[in-house]
């Protein structure tokens, strides 16, 4: 009977699990989303009107909607906003900023501006400290703010430091500090010199709600108080002016076009061009339609006729591009990362640039193996003839004996120098008399390398959010580096944006012959002469020789993207040579791409160091030597 009752108990309960327990659902097949065509290239507006006007009501619409996945689908932009605080202590007033859009590389610029309200000259010193790498990194400026005067001060920090404490600090005055932190764009970061007010008229785009997926992110700034140097531009994805390029002061024109000249795509809301010619010389005659090539970067203007169908168009196109441009102008990468933005993964090319990065495993074998040698059958084998006394003095000794040779076999294959592999790519202009360069470098120190001064017109640029390979700068009359630059046997990689003035050139004269006058040896490369494609021959600085047979070819670009990728490997794509499509394109008459070797043009050249590996490819125009 008791039997009887435990086994119905039993059937009970597991009767009410089963009721319980809801039948397993399989998961539904997965639905087909026809996602809407990318929206068209502006300067089709006039062919693409419709499509257009289409692409303009689904950006302004007021009420963000879903799909038909239910994905959110994009609405307006959204205003990267910074509330301001203000302190004095004494006659100095600071009033900063407290926060700032972040770019996908490159640096974010905090702003800080002075007012003196007496009547002596305070020098000051603004400077930014982060704890988000380790060690901390300071960044730091020093200016003197006159009598009455009110300075605006830029400080370009590296993006991967997003959070810190920026202080204001001037001989016997308290300091002033405020927490300053900056703001994630996630996707796009636009940077509009002008007003809200003209950009919302020219696009037809409105401010995104809460609830809305804006298209990017949006940071206005007055022409008159925005930064005159290339690090606070070059990492955003595009630069918007809402006033006439005739309005545009010259010092910021001379800024607006070295980040133009260095990948840039600047865009203007008002078109007029005679303000683009007279600032930009190197526009081809009679403009074409937008985008215009210049250097390595891109022109865009609006329609004048209808401009919030084409400014729209146009700024959604550019920002959408190709995958890698998202990437930066130049993408050194860290060993030390995963991924990066989840859009690329960190070496995808293969090994580190610089070879003295991998540790000679064979060495270390030998080491190893000898040493455990020693200490394991030797040191049994002392205890067994001479006595625990004597492996209790002898394990020490091998161990201190194996640390020195350790020691002396590294100082004999590395020896104290600074090894480096660079590449670059520089867009010659001869006719003015200067060189946009951007390029790579690989760096290993063995000793670290801590006090580098670079000019104010190059940037150098660290692997996108690594806080833990960046350095101490100092922008005070240019840029010095200071610790964490080349830290002592770490392998690091550095970008270069630079746009510097240069007498190298390429000379050709009437008979064929060619005088290498770049600086570097040529190794070869291509110019287009007399209708012909020839190739360079090998050549000393200095050295004089004659242009080859003229090239079979089938198009011309074909032949130039040919010895781009020949000479800069796959692991250089991501890093270096992507998306350089204008340096890649047919060369005109006169035009050549040569292939130098050693340290390059760069500014970093000037460090003393042991060079691995060394390619750089010039573009430019011939200089004819005529008779």
């Amino acid at each position: 009977m008791h039997r009887a009752t435990l086994v119905a108990l039993g059937l009970l309960l597991l009767g009410a699990v089963a009721h319980a327990t809801p039948p397993a659902r399989t998961a539904p097949p997965p639905r087909k989303v026809q996602t809407a065509a990318p929206p068209p290239v502006a300067t089709q507006a006039a062919d693409m009107a419709e499509a257009d006007a289409a692409t303009v009501e689904a950006a302004v619409a007021p009420v963000s909607t879903t799909d038909a996945s239910g994905a959110k689908v994009m609405r307006g932009y959204r205003v990267s906003s910074a509330s301001a605080e203000t302190e004095t202590e004494g006659s100095l007033r600071a009033t900063f900023s407290l926060t700032a859009l972040r770019p996908p590389i490159g640096y974010t610029s905090f702003q800080v501006v002075l007012n003196n309200t007496g009547s002596v000259p305070l020098p000051a010193r603004v400077s930014y400290r982060s704890p988000v790498s380790d060690p901390p990194r300071t960044i730091s400026r020093s200016v003197e703010v006159g009598p009455r005067q009110r300075v605006v001060v830029w400080l370009p920090v590296p993006e991967s430091l997003s959070t810190g404490d920026l202080t204001v600090t001037s001989p016997d005055l308290p300091p002033i500090r405020r927490h300053v932190y900056a703001d994630d764009s996630r996707d796009s970061a636009l940077l509009v010199l002008g007003t809200s007010e003209p950009f919302v008229k020219a696009t037809g785009l409105v401010e995104a709600g809460e609830q809305d997926e804006p298209h990017f992110a949006a940071r206005f700034l007055e022409a008159g108080d925005a930064p005159r140097e290339l690090a606070s531009y070059v990492g955003f994805d595009a630069v918007v002016v809402t006033m006439s390029p005739l309005e545009l002061p010259s010092d910021l024109w001379a800024t607006l076009e070295s980040y133009l000249l260095a990948g840039g795509r600047l865009v203007f809301t008002r078109y007029d061009e005679r303000g683009l010619r007279e600032h930009l010389p190197l526009l081809s005659e009679g403009l074409p339609r937008p985008p215009a090539t210049y250097a390595f970067g891109q022109v865009w203007w609006c329609d004048a006729r209808e401009p919030a169908v084409s400014c729209l168009a146009m700024i959604l196109d550019l920002l959408k591009g190709e995958p890698e441009t998202a990437e930066g102008v130049v993408s050194p990468m860290s060993l030390s990362q995963s991924e990066r933005r989840g859009r690329i993964s960190v070496l995808e090319g293969g090994a580190p640039l610089l070879g003295r990065a991998r540790a000679s495993m064979g060495g270390l074998f030998v080491f190893m193996l000898a040493f455990v040698a020693a200490v394991g059958p030797g040191a049994w084998m002392l205890a067994r003839r001479r006595g625990p006394v004597a492996v209790l003095v002898a394990i020490p000794s091998v161990s201190l004996l194996t640390c020195l040779l350790l020691v002396a076999w590294s100082v004999v294959r590395d020896g104290f120098a600074t090894y480096t592999a660079r590449y670059s790519m520089t867009w010659l202009d001869d006719a003015r008399a200067r060189a946009v360069t951007l390029g790579v470098g690989a760096w290993y120190a063995n000793l670290s390398l801590d006090s580098v001064r670079l000019p104010g017109t190059t940037v150098l640029v660290s692997p996108a959010q690594v806080a833990s390979e960046t350095a101490d700068l100092d922008w005070t009359n240019g840029l010095e580096l200071g610790a964490g630059f080349l830290p002592a046997r770490t392998y690091r990689e550095w970008g270069e944006v630079t746009v510097q003035p240069t007498r190298v050139r390429l000379v050709v004269r009437a008979d064929g012959r060619v005088q290498n006058a770049l600086g570097a040896p040529l190794e070869g490369g291509l110019v287009r002469w007399e209708g012909a494609l020839r190739k360079l021959p090998s050549l000393a600085d200095g050295e004089e020789g004659v242009l080859g047979e003229p090239v079979e070819e089938e198009e011309d670009g074909d032949a130039v993207d040919g010895l781009v990728d020949q000479h800069l490997s796959s692991g250089l794509f991501v890093r270096l040579s992507h998306d350089k499509h204008s340096f890649r394109s047919n060369l005109p008459e006169g035009g050549f791409v040569a292939v130098l070797r050693g340290p390059g043009p760069l500014p970093t050249s000037a460090i003393e160091m042991t060079l691995e590996a060394g390619v750089h490819l010039v573009r430019g125009t011939v200089r004819e030597d005529k008779p």
